[in-house]
């Protein structure tokens, strides 16, 4: 790092260094307060500890047929033997572990995404907007503290779109292998990342037929031959089921990633879809409602103002700084549109919002820079006033994320509702089930007793007593039965209505203006304790 900031310049060095260290003692501050993600005790059971124990203890028949092992445990594999190393048993430390690993990932990411903003528009003033728009996105921001599926991905990419922009400028051993290294990773993710050396190839290609009046054939099929080598040897090295039979469990894992076998329903613009067959604007939509909408002003800005470079470039000769920041935009387009559209065409299976997809908000929020970068252009522009606007129309989103933290995650710009309560019943709110800590500290708080029986709307619930403090895990008793059960705890994931059959609520979680968890009273016992 210190190398890194010799070479800047003193103002550049300042607002670096202030912005980097503030969003770091930041995370380290508050990626306690997130709760327990549905899927984050699973992904750590049946990924990473089923990879250690193949890893460490030869245990290979367990590995081979468990099902998540077309699951790539390039995360997860690293996270669970981490734990192992420093000794961590109890259940809250080790998802504080995780979530504070799955921030630090996310961390050095917007370090990339700050250089590859500083290397596209050769500015970092720049830089230092598209930066904070990259981590001030709120359904980015709350994942960025406990998903470790989705944020890693992002942040790998993020990586991947950096590395390939040195990689177009200049081709030596040294590029090659860092962008090579960063794909197999990103792939051992999640198979999906096989798109990034795809479009890496296609951008390189389009570089050398705009910037060379004769392509060096030899040399062109040298270096994709290289690259492609490097990432399958990286992705087969951090991917250890590969290492059995690659080309057989590459193509399996591909198959379930295209039709992978989630028979759930999603609640969609007021309408219960199942998921393997929901309409093609899923994704669009959900992104045009939860992106901040400053950034979205942006990026259409973006599209018009490059089709006018691009006709623009017909009738007029472009020097070289033209075309590299033009080649970057269709870059960046690439990495944001081929994604989408490879999912719509495959008919592939997605739910919980755009979560599959977060990893293309980075070339989104890159591509919303591109005005900016137009507007710096002119020298009659006062870059303060640019920065006043983008912050007074920005102070909304900020506001939101600070009022309702740590639910950054249920966040709707104001294009189809005016707040959240206009949302609900109509999408999906918390399907993470991340609000369910807060239901479990109050009944444990509000009730002395030394066994709470708790009936728990779904498995999100029951898994989220893993981050409670001990004192109050020991003393929940999970029950199926409501007869059986003291209260009812439910987050309305999967409905379109109130808990017709627990009506005497005694506490809820409200969210920009909607009711997101509710704890029902199911006894009227004068030992359950004080209740408001």
């Amino acid at each position: 790092m210190l190398l890194v900031l010799k070479k800047l310049q003193n103002r550049e060095d300042f607002f670096f260094i202030v912005f980097f260290v503030c969003f770091f003692i930041l995370g380290t501050l508050i990626f306690k307060d997130y709760g327990l993600n549905w899927d984050d005790k699973f992904q750590r059971v049946n990924n990473g500890k089923v990879v250690y124990d193949f890893f460490f203890h030869g245990n290979e028949e367990a590995y081979r047929s468990s099902g998540e092992r077309y699951h790539g445990p390039a995360i997860e594999f690293p996270l669970y033997a981490l734990e192992q190393i420093l000794h961590i048993t109890d259940s809250q430390h080790i998802y504080f572990l995780r979530h504070f690993s799955v921030f630090l990932i996310f961390y050095l990411s917007s370090v990339a995404f700050y250089f590859l903003i500083r290397k596209v528009y050769s500015d970092w003033r720049i830089a230092i907007i598209g930066v904070q728009l990259y981590v001030l996105s709120p359904r980015i921001f709350a994942d960025a503290f406990y998903n470790t599926k989705d944020l890693p991905f992002l942040s790998f990419f993020t990586l991947g779109m950096y590395t390939a922009s040195r990689f177009y400028e200049k081709q030596d051993f040294k590029n090659i292998f860092l962008h090579a290294l960063v794909c197999g990773f990103l792939i051992a993710i999640r198979i999906t990342g096989v798109i990034l050396p795809a479009i890496t190839l296609f951008i390189y290609l389009i570089h050398l037929f705009v910037e060379e009046r004769k392509i060096d054939v030899k040399r062109t099929l040298a270096i994709t031959f290289k690259y492609l080598f490097l990432v399958y040897f990286f992705l087969v090295l951090f991917w250890p089921i590969l290492w059995f039979n690659p080309i057989k469990y590459l193509g399996q894992a591909w198959r379930e990633m295209s039709h992978f076998g989630w028979d759930g329903t999603l609640l969609f613009m007021d309408k219960v879809y199942n998921a393997n067959h929901l309409p093609w604007n899923y994704i669009p939509i959900w992104i045009l409602i939860t992106v901040p909408i400053p950034v979205l002003t942006l990026f259409v800005a973006a599209n018009l103002l490059f089709i006018v470079k691009l006709i623009q470039s017909i009738s007029h000769t472009l020097n070289s700084g033209q075309k590299q920041v033009l080649l970057n935009i269709f870059a960046f387009l690439c990495y944001f549109l081929l994604p989408m559209f490879a999912v719509i065409y495959l008919k592939s299976v997605v739910y919980d919002g755009w979560r599959h997809l977060y990893f293309i908000s980075a070339p989104l929020i890159a591509l919303a820079c591109y005005p900016v970068y137009f507007l710096f252009k002119f020298e009659w522009i006062n870059k303060k006033i640019v920065f006043a606007i983008l912050a007074l129309s920005y102070f909304p989103v900020v506001a939101f994320m600070i009022k309702n933290h740590p639910y950054q995650n249920l966040y709707f710009n104001q294009l189809m509702f005016r707040n959240l309560g206009e949302a609900r019943f109509k999408f999906e709110m918390d399907y993470w089930g991340l609000t369910f800590r807060n239901g479990l500290n109050y009944i444990c708080e509000s009730d002395p007793r030394d066994s709470i029986k708790i009936r728990m709307d779904n498995d999100a619930a029951e898994l989220s007593v893993g981050i409670l403090d001990k004192k109050f895990r020991d003393r929940i008793v999970v029950v199926y039965d409501l007869n059986e059960a003291d209260y009812l705890i439910g987050n309305y994931r999967w409905r379109k209505s109130e808990y017709e059959d627990a009506d005497k609520e005694v506490y809820s979680l409200i969210v920009d203006s909607g009711k997101v968890m509710g704890v029902f009273q199911l006894k009227t016992n004068a030992q359950l304790g004080k209740t408001p």
